[in-house]
């Protein structure tokens, strides 16, 4: 833990800034969850297949 702190000194980032904006992040990911505004599996796999398909021309 000790070696963290240090880091984050050396980046000049607050530990608790850090765990509040960490926090908040979080929050707003499960609200935007619990609203049903999420992709599933099968749909990032899709996703990526046609992807493959626009970049190759096919």
């Amino acid at each position: 833990m000790e070696k963290v702190k240090t880091e984050m000194a050396q980046l000049n980032i607050e530990p608790e800034g850090f765990l509040n904006e960490y926090n908040k992040e979080l929050d707003e990911a499960e609200a935007e969850i619990d609203a049903g505004n999420y992709l599933t599996h099968d749909e990032v796999k899709q996703y990526f297949v046609d992807k493959r398909k626009r970049i190759s021309g096919n």
